[in-house]
């Protein structure tokens, strides 16, 4: 007979003993361990699941307390929880370890006391939970794994709990955006503070779309931190969560930077756009060398029949000699232009000084400067003014960056054109190129991706202006300024010589 019904034949209570005998009915008929122990510790019930879990039938271990049953450590550890709940009457659940068919398993126990006429009893009931946190384990590992692995990737993580408006970052989040590390928590005002307010309007609309509309989105932003700009990309996804029986909605986001995905992006761009400016100069200097070759033959012609005429006219002889070096000058640039097409241009890297660059490029554009009423004057400044680059291409470049000037005065009724190398500050040359004409300020950006520019005006500006700028910062150097306003003007440095060595 079951202890619990012993109990109830001591009892003259009839309803004491119905109860009694419910509970053992209700216990043995219950899938999950349930045992009973009396106030001295002893095992007084247990039902077919206890007895499996803990591999004993009833009357090995019935009146016999944990010492019994299991080694003194466990043993212990449920003596100690057990006279808790006898002494303060409270019930108690907690996870527990114990041993099963030699295997040792994690079980939840909930114990309840309930006092009787007879003294006080503990009602335990048990769940195997071994699997479930054995899932928890490999779920933490796992989360540990990927935290880190975003951590090495420099992966920033925030959460948005729609709810209460609170939104949450971690240390990498906050590192990115440029956030005090005192918080990690606030409004998304507050997460998004450092951001331009543009960028800022935009990252809000589109988490109202996705709040609308539902799903997961990518959007990239700018953020301008000190002196460069950097690009970020968040992923966010929206999510329903429940909490105390309240559904709410949460984003949950990842952010990281993406600027030198960009930076190489804007490499093959460049890479392409110099690919097609080098076969368009392939073509032109093709095209411009046969003309070329065949006016200076005939100025050549022309120097010869005036030398057998014994006329003594130096005004002649200076014109003719000054057509033979516009057409010798020509002829560089064409040769310029052919190496400029050849894909081997980087071994041509040399040391070279940039005022004996300028002074043979001005030589190119004084005549015909003069000729139309446009003040061009050059500047040397005292300093070393050698550079590293590869001289033909910052030739062209700076030819390139002139015509641009020479089409932005063409209209004006105040002509000038002025360059400028400054190599006063140590380790580094500065070269401005400046015209007293007016241009777009957005050139750049209306330079489309397939090298086609799209001012009308001059179709040759965007695309110039952008090729120029690329072959001048492939070469190592730093574009420091386009202006575009009542004057042009670009500036652009590289490191002397010396600086490098």
């Amino acid at each position: 007979m079951s202890p619990l019904r012993k109990l109830s034949d001591t009892d003259d209570s009839k309803e004491i003993r119905f109860s009694l005998n419910f509970l053992d009915q209700i216990f043995s008929a219950l899938p999950d361990p349930v045992f009973v122990k009396d106030h001295n510790h002893r095992w007084i019930f247990g039902n077919e699941a206890f007895s499996k879990v803990i591999g004993r039938p009833l009357k090995d271990y019935l009146y016999k307390s944990d010492y019994d049953i299991f080694p003194k450590e466990i043993a212990d550890v449920f003596w100690k929880k057990d006279d808790e709940i006898f002494n303060l009457g409270i019930a108690n659940e907690n996870e527990e370890l114990i041993q099963i068919n030699g295997e040792i398993r994690t079980i939840l126990t909930k114990k309840v006391p309930i006092r009787t006429d007879h003294g006080m009893i503990l009602v335990g009931i048990i769940r195997d939970v071994t699997d479930r946190k054995n899932l928890e384990v490999k779920n933490n590992e796992l989360n540990a794994r990927l935290t880190q692995a975003m951590q090495s990737l420099n992966f920033g993580v925030w959460e948005w709990n729609c709810l209460t408006q609170n939104v949450k970052w971690d240390s990498i989040v906050a590192g990115l955006l440029n956030l005090s590390t005192d918080a990690s928590e606030g409004s998304m005002e507050q997460m998004l503070s450092q951001l331009d307010i543009n960028e800022q309007t935009r990252l809000n609309r589109r988490l109202e779309e996705a709040l609308t509309h539902g799903g997961a989105f990518q959007e990239d932003f700018k953020l301008n931190k000190g002196p460069n700009q950097i690009i970020l990309r968040t992923n966010a996804k929206v999510l329903l969560e429940k909490e105390n029986d309240r559904e709410y909605t949460k984003v949950v986001g990842t952010i990281w930077n993406v600027t030198h995905e960009y930076e190489q992006r804007k490499q093959l761009v460049n890479a392409a756009q110099i690919s097609t400016f080098s076969e368009m100069a392939a073509g032109i200097a093709h095209d411009i060398n046969n003309p070329i070759a065949i006016l200076k033959g005939r100025i050549q012609q022309l120097q010869k029949i005036h030398e057998k005429s014994g006329i003594q006219d130096d005004s002649t002889n200076k014109i003719i000699k000054s057509m033979l070096d516009s057409c010798d000058r020509a002829t560089k640039v064409v040769a310029d232009l052919r190496k400029l097409s050849s894909s081997n241009v980087h071994s041509n890297v040399i040391v070279f000084d940039a005022r004996d660059l300028f002074e043979e490029i001005s030589a190119l554009f004084k005549s015909r400067f003069s000729g139309m009423g446009i003040d061009f004057q050059v500047v040397f400044t005292d300093g070393p003014c050698k550079i590293f680059a590869v001289e033909n291409q910052i030739r062209q470049a700076l030819i390139t960056l002139t015509n641009y000037s020479f089409n932005s005065v063409y209209s004006c009724e105040n002509r000038k054109i002025w360059w400028k190398i400054d190599g006063s500050v140590e380790g580094q040359v500065t070269i401005t190129l400046g015209d007293s004409g007016t241009a777009p300020s957005n050139i750049h950006d209306r330079t489309p991706q397939n090298g086609f520019a799209s001012n009308a005006m001059n179709p040759s500006f965007g695309l110039g202006v952008t090729l120029s700028r690329n072959i001048i910062e492939s070469n190592g150097g730093k574009w420091i300024e386009f202006q575009a306003n009542s004057d042009n003007r670009f500036v652009f440095q590289f490191l002397s010589s010396e600086q490098i060595k």
